[in-house]
Order: structure tokens, then C-alpha cells, then sequence
């Protein structure tokens, strides 16, 4: 660390609380109260190795649930996991799931189909969480409309709650948005 609001990290001086000024004017966090960064600042890290994250006040984390969404499994800083990102963004890193399909993709479905238990041999490709458990609603939905099933609408209480569908995907026109949500726009609303 150096200077007060200073330290080092990834090669370059980093002044803290200019950071912690832009976060809280400029950035809008998953759940963390204003009030709370104002009195405390923002949670800035910006490097991990294997379980350790690295925060920009000099500090290292264990993190023990994987990033939150216990995306990271294999490690931060993994260097052939980070090579294998980089080449197919090279070649291609980005297409529409409705307009075509990598060869990846196919090969990364066809290996699923291949250790996946029973008769679970298809595989449908999602950016996160909430976006698989909105898709697998819609799938529902679906399944049952094309069976005759029109009526079926109950929805079970689902855990990948980033979006307000996937929070509350059966209440979404009679009741109020969850607590994160409501936090945030008292946030906005003290803003003007």
C-alpha cells in the first residue's frame, strides 16, 4: 500500500477513494444499499488467483462461494481456461442462438449428452441463471400449451433471483418488486 486512498495493483496506482466516488455516483450494485456504501465504499476488487480475490485497497478475500454464483469453480486466474476464451473470441465471439450454432457449442452438447445420467441427451445454452430458469418457464409454458394444457400457470418459487421474473416469476402484476429492488429505487428517488 502506499499513500492514504492508494495502493498498488495490477501494475498501476490506483487511487481508492476516486473509485469509490465514481462507484457510488455511477454504478448501481446488485444489493448493496446506498447508505451503506456511502458510510463504507464500495467493495472494489479487481484480480483473483485460484480462490483468492484481490481487492484495490490491498486486501485479499477467500471466496468461498465462488463469486456469489459459484461461477468459479476452477479458479480465477486460470491460464488455460483464459487462452481457450481468448482463441474463440478470436475466431468468433459472439452469435445469436436463433441464427446458427459454433462448432464448440455442438461438441460441447454432444460431450453433456455423453455424461449427463438417463435420457438427458439435449442441451439448451443460457448466459446464467436466470436466464436458464426463464427459459425452462417458457419451455413450460410451451410444452403445456401445445398439449392442450392452456390453464397450467403455477410456477414454483425459483432461486436464480437476479431478474424479477426469475424471483417471482407467479406474482409478477400483484406484487411489489423484492426488497433489493425497492432499496435501490429509494436510492433513486432520494437522488432527485
Amino acid at each position: 500500500m502506499t499513500a492514504k486512498g492508494k495502493v498498488l495493483s495490477n501494475q498501476e496506482k490506483i487511487n481508492v477513494d476516486e473509485l469509490n466516488k465514481m462507484a457510488l455516483d455511477h454504478h448501481i450494485p446488485a444489493v448493496t444499499p446506498r447508505a451503506e456504501r456511502e458510510q463504507n465504499g464500495a467493495w472494489i476488487v479487481d484480480r483473483g488467483q485460484g480462490a483468492t480475490i484481490f481487492g484495490v485497497d490491498g486486501r485479499e478475500y477467500l471466496d468461498a462461494i465462488g463469486g456469489g454464483t459459484l461461477a468459479q469453480g476452477v479458479g480465477y486466474g486460470n491460464e488455460e481456461i483464459a487462452k481457450a476464451i481468448y482463441e474463440q473470441a478470436r475466431q468468433l465471439h459472439y452469435t445469436a442462438p436463433y441464427l446458427g450454432v459454433t462448432p464448440v457449442t455442438i461438441r460441447l452438447a454432444d460431450k453433456l449428452a455423453e455424461i449427463t445420467p438417463g435420457n438427458l441427451s439435449a442441451t439448451w445454452f443460457s448466459s446464467g441463471g436466470s436466464e436458464a430458469v426463464e427459459s425452462a418457464i417458457k419451455l413450460a409454458k410451451q410444452y403445456h400449451f401445445h398439449n392442450k394444457e392452456r390453464e397450467r400457470t403455477k410456477e414454483p418459487g425459483l432461486s436464480h433471483a437476479s431478474t424479477l421474473t426469475t424471483a417471482r416469476p407467479w406474482a409478477l402484476s400483484a406484487s411489489p418488486a423484492p426488497a433489493p429492488v425497492l432499496t435501490f429505487c429509494d436510492s433513486l428517488m432520494s437522488q432527485t
